[in-house]
């Protein structure tokens, strides 16, 4: 297959896993809000927020990496992923144990400490399943990525609905989470042994050494953009309460679900950008200019929609007692631009090697936007 034909695949792959995964996505969460309180809600969201935060911490961009040097030389497939396997249990297992030291010193109930302790845990599964699924991503098998992707969001909204059916609670909705987390871990696993090779844990301190090296400036910068989505709700449980965290939450999960399209769509880019920036700069001038242009086209018209109609949205997904969320609603709908745009820059400079300048702009930003924030 040509590589413009496997574009084409891919990108339409992406489009309707994108739509299907949001939408499933969407409705997991509008199930929630509308079968618990404001605060309850409010707790499931700062549980959530936690624990992303956490998975953001772990991930160090270790995957994006791994699919970098898989698409640059894909005879390296078993070395790679066996070493980046058993590194992601000890960064797993290294990261679980900072959690449980952190979580009893949070302004929370006790029962919401349990839950943001045993989230994080469900979340580490996601970071072992990303281990696997760069390599569908870098041998541009995308299609069955995108199919662990939305199987994991309909058996993430069947088993909410199960939890809300039978009254579990916010524990309830944790273990949904860490189910269809492990489900997805191992139809990857599963996927990867099948298709390409049986892959060892192999324990290779160098090549660890080596994949952290390049991994970590690209993981800060990707941790404090992504990390950056979650403190909103962080910062505002710990300046007011989780009623207000509930409300705030109603449409910023609407709007996420959303996020998940160019994140989704910028994927298969990444194994393009790798190999033209390895063999030719006027190729991968071309592929970012087309990428901008594809990226600011669908973003537009989706920003314009959610910030226009943000009061019947809002009333209709979520009901009335939102509606004081409308303010919010708006916000969010404007950042669809400026996020579908920016989602493209991490994988850039993971192509052409310059993680660490993506760390520094990153780092940046965060210092020029902090007189202006709230």
């Amino acid at each position: 297959m040509k590589q413009s034909q496997r574009i084409v695949k891919n990108a339409l792959f992406g489009i309707g896993a994108s739509f299907i995964g949001g939408v499933v996505y969407l409705a997991t969460v509008l199930t929630i809000a509308h079968a618990v309180s404001v605060t309850e809600f409010g707790e499931y969201s700062f549980v959530l927020a936690f624990a992303m935060f956490v998975s953001n911490v772990a991930d160090s961009g270790l995957p994006r990496m791994l699919i970098r040097e898989l698409a640059k030389d894909r005879e390296q497939l078993v070395p790679l992923v066996g070493a980046a396997a058993s590194l992601i249990w000890v960064i797993s297992g290294v990261i679980c144990l900072l959690v449980a030291l952190v979580v009893p010193f949070l302004h929370v109930g006790t029962d919401v400490k349990i839950a943001a302790l045993g989230m994080s845990f469900a979340t580490m599964a996601t970071f072992h399943a990303a281990g696997y699924s760069a390599a569908l991503r870098a041998f541009e098998d995308n299609e069955l990525n995108h199919l662990g992707f939305v199987l994991h969001k309909i058996l993430l909204l069947g088993f909410v609905f199960l939890v809300v059916k039978f009254h579990l609670g916010l524990l309830g909705f944790v273990v949904a989470h860490f189910v269809a987390n492990a489900l997805l871990w191992n139809f990857y696993h599963m996927v990867v042994t099948r298709l390409y090779a049986r892959v060892p844990l192999r324990f290779d301190v160098p090549l660890w050494k080596s994949l952290m090296m390049s991994a970590l400036p690209m993981g800060g910068g990707v941790m404090l953009r992504q990390g950056a989505l979650q403190l909103d709700v962080l910062v505002l449980t710990w300046m007011t309460n989780l009623t207000t965290v509930g409300l705030f939450s109603g449409p910023y999960r609407i709007s996420m679900a959303l996020r998940v399209i160019p994140q989704t769509l910028s994927l298969p880019l990444f194994p393009l950008f790798s190999r033209a920036a390895h063999l030719s700069p006027a190729r991968f001038t071309e592929a970012y200019q087309w990428s901008v242009k594809f990226f600011a086209l669908i973003s537009f018209p989706m920003a314009a929609f959610f910030t226009a109609w943000s009061q019947p949205i809002l009333g209709l997904a979520l009901g009335a007692r939102y509606l004081p969320a409308i303010p919010a609603m708006q916000l969010l709908g404007i950042g669809l631009i400026p996020f579908f745009l920016s989602t493209l820059f991490q994988y850039l400079f993971a192509a052409l090697d310059e993680q660490k300048r993506f760390l520094v702009c990153t780092l940046s930003l965060i210092h020029i936007s902090e007189p202006t924030g709230p």
